[in-house]
């Protein structure tokens, strides 16, 4: 989801103004299904062969039956005994082992910017060598980012056989101020054989705050169009 509003216009036949504000956010939802968990695992590959009365008997005794010894202290009484050596596992096992895991993030910027440009040849302020005056243009811009990563209970604990170390939960963001000015002043123009000359002066000063995660910002800035 992205939004912009944004206005410019002029504040005299000298000045003109360009102000925006940008907002995007991303909803992350990622699921892993048909996966085992680690802690059933454990629990249905420790089983023992009971007789009627739970008492532990040799395999092929005679109404017997093999139980999670988790069924038998009651500590998970929906444990469904899995041998992966066997004959093909029963559904009930692999109902009582397969787990989905859910990772759920979002990502978000704000962009505020605000400028103001002036060709001043309009005021008469240029060189005497030159047909079009000093332009300047100055502004400032403020951008937040921010993230948060929100992992299920079975991500956190590393419960799932399939995705390695437990995925822990993340959130920060980082803010950033810039001011900024550039000028440009044509030297030489259209002096016959002269060559046209001109310079540009340009600088920014920012300042970035971090909480959480710290990162450090990298921005451009191109020329803006009235100055070119």
């Amino acid at each position: 989801m992205a939004r912009v509003l944004g206005t410019k216009g002029d504040l005299s036949s000298i000045f003109s103004y360009d102000a925006y504000f940008q907002y995007g956010r991303t909803n992350y939802t990622q699921v892993y299904k048909n996966e085992f968990s680690i802690a059933r695992l454990n629990r249905a590959l420790n089983a023992v062969n009971v007789d009627a009365n739970g008492v532990v008997v040799p395999v092929g005794t005679p109404g017997s039956s093999i139980v999670c010894r988790s069924v038998l202290d009651n500590s998970d009484p929906t444990c469904v005994p899995y041998d992966p050596f066997g004959a093909a596992p029963s559904a009930a096992s692999i109902n009582y082992l397969n787990v989905f895991g859910v990772i759920q993030g979002i990502t978000s910027e704000q962009i505020g910017h605000f400028d103001i440009t002036g060709l001043l040849g309009d005021a008469g302020i240029k060189t005497p060598w030159a047909e079009d005056g000093v332009g300047i243009n100055v502004g400032v811009e403020y951008r937040r980012e921010s993230l948060e990563l929100n992992p299920d209970t079975s991500f956190q604990t590393g419960d799932l056989t399939g995705q390695g170390a437990p995925t822990l939960p993340v959130s920060g963001n980082f803010r950033v101020w810039d001011v900024f000015g550039e000028a440009q002043i044509p030297i030489i123009q259209n002096q016959g054989s002269r060559s046209s000359r001109s310079a540009s002066v340009t600088g920014s000063r920012g300042t970035t705050s971090a909480a959480a995660v710290a990162m450090t910002p990298t921005r451009t800035r191109s020329r803006p169009s009235s100055l070119r």
